[in-house]
């Protein structure tokens, strides 16, 4: 029988398989101070957390004013600091009020990058990039103090040092290695191959060198059902996991099952969206299985790693993001630029997107949550603990 499409609820999913060539390579690695704990204040290790500022929900640290945030880091070659973050007051955002991020990055022997970075609660969100070549291959210690006004916190959502080195004559081997990527909700119209051009830059590159289809049916309209038939093979009607409170029946063997038992060494790295928890049976034949709240920028680092860690092997690797994804029901799409502020400024609307005090995705998965029946008390949540 054939599946009705479903447009704008279908899910894009992209299976990669890849062997090792016997060509040159550069390998590209993170150290994520903030999602590592790696940053400390007065001694204590700044611990991240969902935080909702400028109407954009984040993983990230809250630094309060005057504090001095350390850091030792080993530098490898060309080395490059990424930060974002946004200053939040309690003041009007277009009050103009501002502050600094100031400090060094030192290394032995007193060679040292300056960091001065000025912060307006009326910009929003900020990013810089700071090139640390010149302390490549050496250990360094961070110091960046927050001087912000009263009243204010700094949100830091970012600070991850990027390595890149060049890695010659690598053997062609007989590996098979599966990566599988879902962007849950994301449109193929959303794409710059039949979208807005440049939005998807990195899936463009890869789809033009690669195997496209442009028919495909979602096996159901929601993620839980949809991510089942996806990882069995079956039809939603044969795995189960149908309703709310439903799991994949236990006899429906799952794809990280079979490549387990072929000898594959298989992860996951999901969006923390409640519907891929271990509890409904995603959990199955994963050697690791991580649930976490991360954005699709840490989300693809932390797989880059794994990646990097087990390139010698074969294995199949399982990504889920849900980026794209939000409740058009209830809360509006997140969105660089949006903010209740320019909302109310602009079209006289007090409030949007936020009810009780709960904002955005925070407010998506609270309402999830309460909707889905208490959960048995021997099931197991797997989840990053930060």
């Amino acid at each position: 029988m054939r599946r009705r499409a479903i447009p704008g609820l279908g899910l894009s999913a992209l299976v990669l398989a890849a062997l090792a060539c016997g060509r040159t390579a550069t390998e590209v690695r993170f150290v994520d101070l903030v999602a590592g704990q790696q940053l400390s204040v007065d001694g204590h290790r700044l611990r991240p957390d969902e935080i909702v500022a400028v109407d954009e929900t984040w993983v990230s640290v809250t630094i309060q004013p005057g504090d001095e945030i350390l850091a030792e880091v080993d530098l490898l070659g060309d080395p490059m600091l990424r930060l974002a973050g946004c200053l939040e007051c309690t003041e009007a955002f277009d009050s103009g009020v501002a502050g600094t991020f100031e400090g060094f990055i030192r290394a032995a022997g007193g060679r040292e990058i300056v960091l001065e970075i000025e912060i307006d609660a009326a910009d929003g969100w900020w990013y810089r990039e700071i090139d640390l070549e010149a302390l490549s291959d050496t250990r360094v210690e961070l110091a960046v103090r927050a001087d912000i006004p009263p009243g204010c916190v700094l949100r830091l959502r970012e600070a991850t040092v990027r390595h890149q080195r060049t890695i010659p004559n690598l053997e062609r081997g007989e590996k098979t290695q599966m990566l599988l990527i879902s962007v849950d909700t994301l449109r193929s119209d959303g794409g710059g191959l039949s979208g807005e051009l440049g939005a998807t830059p990195s899936l463009d590159r890869l789809a033009t060198e690669a195997e496209r289809w442009t028919t495909v049916y979602a096996a159901a309209s929601w993620t839980k059902p949809s991510h089942a038939s996806l990882l069995t093979g079956y039809y939603p009607e044969t795995h189960r996991a149908v309703l709310l409170n439903q799991g994949m029946d236990a006899a429906v063997p799952t794809l990280a099952e079979r490549f387990k038992s072929a000898g594959f060494a298989t992860a996951a790295l999901v969006f923390d969206c409640t519907w891929l928890s271990p509890r409904w049976g995603f959990g199955k034949g994963f050697d690791s299985y991580r649930v976490t709240q991360f954005r699709a920028g840490r989300q693809a680092r932390e797989a880059a790693g794994w990646v990097l860690d087990h390139r010698e092997e074969d294995f199949f690797f399982f990504l889920h993001t849900f980026e794209p994804h939000s409740d058009f029901s209830v809360l509006p799409y997140e969105a660089p630029g949006l903010s209740r502020q320019t909302i109310a400024a602009e079209y006289d609307v007090r409030g949007f997107g936020c009810r009780k005090g709960l904002c955005a995705a925070r407010f998506v998965n609270a309402l999830s949550n309460h909707k889905i029946p208490e959960r048995p008390k021997d099931a197991m949540i797997l989840r990053d603990s930060y």
